[in-house]
């Protein structure tokens, strides 16, 4: 299955003829300082909502059950799960409040928590973690959980990964066995940001080579050179790569990896050729390369030699164009004579106002229109009489521009949306319309255009 993208393309079409609303998101609700967040009341149901599907009974995702308060609170973690009294120190914490693109947020999937979640649970981890024994009943596996494991590790072995395990955590990274019965190891250098280059990558990972599964080394300054140590760790399963300074060569070590099943390359310079290094990895199943020179053809074919792998570069070519055009269309100006002046418009002298795209004949008109709209739009003459009826209703559900998401390529969905005057560009969830809203700010004549919902 491929995903096609390229949020660039969205973007190039926005030119900075409309201005509108910036962005805004809905203040979280207040909370009642008064009292203690209850444990049951409060912060049980989000777990059960939100976190219980891969923390609970058969899931133990990061060794983590939250149906476990011995679990939770185990004094043998190198993180904490739940610090009490210190929510910066709290692993769950820290990971509830990642941006919305960062690749460990939880939950993983769907939308990020409310703020007023995330704040619930900070008062409570804030005010002592209060969990009272009981309070939860396990839930009850169907089936026992299959535990990733690698080969036995002899003696030898076993002190040099609990060397490097060390020097990791020391560095401000994190070490985690992938379930407490296993010896396989996850671990995320990620955290060590522009910190981390090439040589330090490789002293950090000497040792771990029988043991690791997952290494998450995005936004990191590693680069070719230092993924060329990758080769060595035969039993990885999952690797993160995005955001770093990686080309294509960085490729012919991962495509010796012959176990991988994930791989991120968002953000890189990967192209088409890079692609074909990874043919032989036949166990690769998602691979996400959104943001990278891959064209269409290259995923296709890279598709058809691993028929399992499902290739992630968002929405199709097709759709974007449908989108860009409704943009296009909703943007032009609907009159051709200045209202303050009777004078013919200069058509990049425009201003959004009740869903309309109204353009002056000059600066100081359009500063003027600007000041004071209500004034001035009962003035407008629109070159469609049908027009002027409409306006936008900022409780309606908006008219999606488009049918899929332009980031995953799901269905689009009204209530994750970004208004463009009477209309939307819809997305699939709340972490889709985050990494596009990111996108945005990247460009400030583009993010002009829309008015957030």
């Amino acid at each position: 299955m491929i995903r096609l993208a390229s949020m660039a393309v969205l973007l190039a079409l926005l030119s900075p003829s409309a201005v509108a609303c910036p962005i805004t998101d809905a203040a979280a609700s207040a909370q009642d300082d008064a009292a203690k967040v209850d444990f049951v009341k409060d912060v049980l149901p989000i777990f059960r909502e939100r976190c219980f599907e891969c923390h609970s009974g058969d899931s133990d995702e990061g060794d983590l059950l939250l149906d476990d308060k011995t679990n939770v609170f185990d004094d043998e973690r190198s993180d904490a799960a739940i610090k009490p009294g210190s929510p910066k120190e709290s692993s769950i914490y820290r990971r509830i409040v990642l941006p919305a693109d960062d690749s460990d947020i939880m939950p993983a999937e769907g939308d990020p928590l409310t703020k007023a979640q995330i704040a619930t649970i900070e008062r409570w981890i804030r005010e002592g973690a209060s969990w009272p024994d009981g309070a939860v009943q396990p839930v009850v596996a169907k089936k026992p959980p299959e535990i990733l494991r690698v080969p036995e590790l002899d003696d030898a072995q076993t002190a040099l990964v609990d060397a490097a395990v060390k020097r990791v955590r020391t560095a401000g990274g994190t070490a985690t066995k992938v379930a407490a019965t296993s010896n396989a190891w996850y671990v995320n250098i990620g955290l060590l940001g522009k910190k981390l280059d090439d040589a330090r990558l490789g002293e950090l990972l000497a040792g771990l080579e029988p043991a690791l599964v997952w290494l998450n080394l995005g936004r990191t300054a590693v680069s070719d050179e230092g993924a060329s140590v990758l080769a060595g760790f035969g039993e990885l399963r999952r690797l993160q790569l995005q955001g770093t300074a990686i080309t294509d060569r960085a490729l012919d070590s991962v495509g010796k990896l012959a176990k991988l099943e994930y791989l991120n390359l968002y953000g890189t310079s990967i192209t088409d050729a890079g692609l074909e290094r990874l043919a032989g990895l036949t166990a690769l199943t998602r691979l996400f390369v959104w943001q990278t020179k891959v064209t269409e053809a290259g995923a296709r074919k890279l598709a058809e030699a691993i028929p399992a792998l499902e290739i992630d570069l968002g929405a199709s070519a097709q759709d974007l164009a449908a989108v860009a055009k409704r943009i296009e269309e909703a943007s032009r100006p609907v009159n051709d004579l200045c209202p303050i002046t009777g004078k013919k418009v200069d058509p990049k002298k425009t201003f959004a106002f009740e869903g309309k795209t109204i353009a002056l004949c000059c600066s100081d008109c359009l500063q003027k229109f600007a000041k004071d709209p209500k004034k001035w739009f009962p003035k407008v003459v629109f070159r469609d009489p049908k027009s002027a009826a409409t306006t936008v209703d900022a409780d309606a559900t908006p008219v999606l521009l488009n049918a899929k998401c332009p980031v995953s390529g799901e269905a689009a969905n009204a209530e994750h949306s970004i208004r463009i005057g009477d209309a939307a560009i819809g997305f699939c969830c709340g972490k889709c319309k985050a990494k596009f809203e990111a996108e945005l700010a990247k460009h400030p004549e583009a993010k002009a255009r829309f008015v957030g919902k």
